[in-house]
């Protein structure tokens, strides 16, 4: 694939659900059986923040961040990138939007996400650590690890900075 076209970040709409859920058909190996019916139902009404980013008219990428009742506990949700368009920053974009959502949060303590191995890297590149690991508990062979990030005062200043 060649460079990418006017890429754009911009809010979510149901308009764009087709688009976020040929985006999770696209990543078979990334998601267990159920999980594309669980985010259309998430899709349908989402929480907190819910992004997508385009490349002209396609949507290639999509993700957010929301937080529990208490404002304590932030959350990232559903991010997903087209195959084609991994490894070119798109997820990073999406990761830094959201946790700046949650930095401008002051009573947010901490920043949590699940995922499985075949991501964990790409989220501790952003700060995240791995807190727990369930064996094959979305498929066999995809296993979920839950992360977090402490999201202190320092680290706050650098994603507001950022």
């Amino acid at each position: 694939m060649g460079s990418l076209g006017q890429v754009v970040l911009e809010p979510y709409t149901p308009a764009d659900g087709e688009g976020c859920l040929a985006i999770i058909d696209a990543n078979p190996e990334h998601f267990g059986p159920g999980d594309r019916e669980q985010f259309a139902s998430f899709l349908a009404d989402p929480k907190g923040k819910y992004w997508v980013i385009r490349d002209g008219d396609r949507v290639v990428a999509c993700g957010g961040a929301m937080t529990s009742d208490d404002n304590r506990l932030g959350v990232l949700a559903w991010a997903a990138v087209l195959p084609e368009y991994q490894r070119r920053g798109l997820g990073s974009l999406l990761v830094r939007a959201s946790l700046r959502y949650l930095a401008e949060m002051p009573g947010v303590e901490r920043v949590v996400l699940e995922t499985s191995q075949r991501s964990a890297g790409f989220y501790e590149r952003h700060g995240f650590r791995t807190v727990r690991v369930l064996e094959d508990h979305w498929a066999p062979g995809l296993d979920r690890h839950d992360m977090e990030l402490v999201l202190d005062e320092r680290r706050r200043a650098e994603i507001l900075s950022d």
